[in-house]
């Protein structure tokens, strides 16, 4: 026997289907197990074109059902999955696996093809290497969004992510849509007539779109492009962009209120605070905010955080024991905190005032939240105001009782004429004596107003000239 009748012998005698076509996919050789592939074994297939091959076994159901294919289209198919399940002529639902090789290149090619039905144990272990890639597929998208801090880069990452879920990651697409407009695609987006697309949402809002689709035919399976399984996790990412969507926005809210409160607190000309009172009357500080205040601490937030000690280091040595129990009763009463105190600022002493309401947490604690303000200005008012009265009382009070009892003096009548001239004299120091001192308390109280300009309050429009502090008594 010749070697070419020696190979034909083993090639028809092969245990498994092999065909031979040429580069157009005409049928050069088909051995005896092929044609047992066949509905009709009788069929003259030499000559004939793959395609009516496929067509005419119980392989027809390899591709998308339809009247006609080219073997280039089959070939794309090949090259995208070559297993799929398929009906055997008897009936039961069988696993294919199609092979290929080829010889030569261009228009000399040839394919040996080989057909192979595969146990049902390999279809477990595919089935379960897909569930294990969709799995994957839904912690991975967690682990981007839980990786990164900013939405957009989160949805750009997930992309790939998403890709590796479907059971033909190469010739998938992937895209999210958003009602804002925005757009997220892998590379080679196209839209396609095989396309699963699912909402993204929230329990109350509709952020945009997932969308997946298949940028070339691939086998079907039950007549669909797309598993059961990959129709539920389309569903299932969508809810998961949806969570995480919705918690980026009250992230992004949260930061912009916080943003917005720190700039609002920083135009207050006061401290403002969120803070905790120890039960050894410290505190620890939760917030704080210095505002613009010109009489301010060199110390930043940080610095009280980690030392919050810091706080009494600037407070005026004789009220350090007042600002310490006015907290320790706060804490025990609960009720609003208002503490009046001095600090040394750049060698300086100056009056502030912390006010704070309380508000009791979940977890039992109390949290305070308040402010301290520079009130040097208005101490300082007042002082002045507490000083020209007690001159006005007491100072003013000498020459103004020598007036009056010259005056009773004078009003008895029974004096001399050197008498009168004392009197007169005396009179007359008396009255220099309180016009100096009145002029010395207008002085007083000009260079007390001009220091104190900065309340920026026109205290003299406020006086009434046509009244007093005192009524006059009743003439008799």
């Amino acid at each position: 026997m010749t070697p070419e009748l020696l190979y034909k012998e083993f090639f028809n005698f092969a245990p498994t289907p092999l065909i031979v076509t040429d580069s157009k996919g005409e049928i050069k050789l088909i051995n005896e197990q092929a044609l047992t592939l066949l509905d009709n074994k009788a069929l003259e297939f030499s000559g004939l074109n793959f395609c009516d091959f496929i067509d005419n076994s119980f392989l027809k159901d390899y591709l998308h059902p339809k009247t006609s294919f080219s073997f280039e289209e089959f070939l794309k198919v090949y090259q995208t999955e070559h297993k799929h399940w398929v009906k055997s002529k008897e009936g039961r639902t069988i696993y294919a696996d199609i092979k290929a090789v080829a010889t030569g290149s261009g228009d000399d090619a040839f394919y040996i093809w080989t057909f192979d039905p595969i146990e049902i144990s390999k279809k477990l272990s595919y089935d379960l290497k897909e569930r294990v890639k969709e799995q994957l597929a839904i912690l991975n998208v967690i682990e981007v969004f839980f990786q990164n801090s900013d939405i957009h880069t989160d949805l750009k990452l997930c992309l790939p992510a998403i890709q590796a879920g479907w059971q033909y990651p190469k010739v998938t697409a992937v895209r999210i849509v958003l009602t804002s407009g925005e757009e997220f695609a892998t590379a080679n987006f196209q839209k396609t007539e095989w396309l699963l697309q699912a909402k993204i949402m929230s329990a109350t809002t509709h952020f945009g779109f997932l969308e997946v689709c298949y940028l070339q035919e691939i086998p079907t399976y039950g007549g669909s492009i797309f598993l059961y399984e990959e129709e539920r996790l389309i569903f299932v990412l969508a809810q998961l962009l949806g969570i995480f969507i919705e918690r980026w926005q009250a992230f992004d809210q949260i930061e912009s209120d916080a943003a917005r409160l720190k700039k609002i607190t920083s135009q207050v000309p006061a401290n403002t605070y969120q803070f905790e009172i120890l039960s050894n009357g410290g505190i620890k500080v939760l917030f704080l905010n210095k505002g613009n205040d010109p009489y301010n601490y060199t110390a930043e937030f940080k610095d009280f955080e980690d030392d919050p000690s810091k706080i009494l280091e600037v407070i005026y040595e004789p009220d350090k024991i007042k600002y310490k129990e006015a907290f320790l009763k706060a804490n025990e009463t609960k009720d609003f905190l208002s503490v009046y105190y001095r600090v040394v600022l750049n060698d300086t002493i100056r009056w502030r005032w912390l006010r704070a309401i309380p508000e009791n947490t979940t977890n039992g604690k109390t949290m305070w939240y308040g402010a301290t303000q520079d009130i040097t200005s208005l101490v300082d008012y007042i002082t002045s105001i507490e000083q020209m009265l007690f001159d006005t009382s007491h100072i003013m009070r000498r020459p103004i009782a020598n007036i009056l009892g010259i005056t009773q003096l004078i009003k008895s009548g029974k004096l001399t004429e050197g008498e009168w001239l004392y009197l007169a004299k005396s009179l007359l120091e008396a009255s220099k004596e309180l016009d100096f001192f009145v002029q010395q308390l207008n002085i007083s109280y000009e260079k007390k107003r001009k220091l104190n300009q900065d309340l920026d309050i026109n205290f003299s429009a406020l006086i009434d000239k046509r009244a007093s502090f005192f009524d006059r008594p009743t003439q008799p």
